[in-house]
Order: C-alpha cells, then sequence, then structure tokens
C-alpha cells in the first residue's frame, strides 16, 4: 500500500497564478457567496439558489424556476442591506436569472 500524500487539484494544475488556478479561486470565490446568501434566506428558498456571484456592484442571483426567481427579486432588497456588512457598500443592485435542469 503507497504512503504517498495526496496533493491539492489546484497545486497540481500549478497553483493560484495559473489559468487553472484562478478559474479555481474564484469557483471558490462564488461557492463562498452563495452559501452566504442562502443563510440569508428563508428555509423554503435556500435550495432554489443555485449560484450567487458578485459583478462590480451587481449581486446576481441563480434560481432554479422563474417562479423562486421572483421570490428572490422580493427578498432582494433585504438580502442586500444584510450583505453590505460583508460584502462592503458597494454593493447596490440585484440581478435574478433562471437556470433551469430542463426537466418538466
Amino acid at each position: 500500500m503507497s504512503t504517498r500524500k495526496l496533493k491539492p487539484l489546484k497545486e497540481l494544475l500549478g497553483g493560484a497564478d495559473t489559468p487553472v488556478g484562478r478559474i479555481l479561486e474564484r469557483s471558490a470565490e462564488i461557492d463562498t457567496l452563495t452559501a452566504e446568501v442562502r443563510r440569508l434566506l428563508p428555509d423554503s428558498l435556500r435550495p432554489h439558489l443555485l449560484a450567487a456571484n458578485r459583478r462590480d456592484e451587481t449581486l446576481c442571483l441563480v434560481a432554479d424556476s422563474a417562479v423562486w426567481a421572483a421570490k428572490f427579486r422580493y427578498h432582494g432588497p433585504d438580502i442586500l442591506i444584510s450583505l453590505r456588512g460583508t460584502q462592503g457598500p458597494g454593493l447596490q443592485k440585484i440581478r435574478v436569472s433562471v437556470s433551469g435542469s430542463g426537466i418538466t
């Protein structure tokens, strides 16, 4: 049995200063923001948030259907107020899009 220590994927692909490393780093940032936004949502909405991303002063949310997207828009002002503590005062707008699985 081998006793070799497993290396992180980021290290195997060249570290944070490579294109792949930057993609992995950005992916981790998106995962962290998505988790933070989910914590701010009511329990019934949490599973319907697919991703959260920040682009300049806009918080971009991705919902799994148009119905849930409308509910995210309704909660948008409260989400923005709550996130300004961790994301800074520059966060001014919210944009919600839909990306369903296509299963009906």
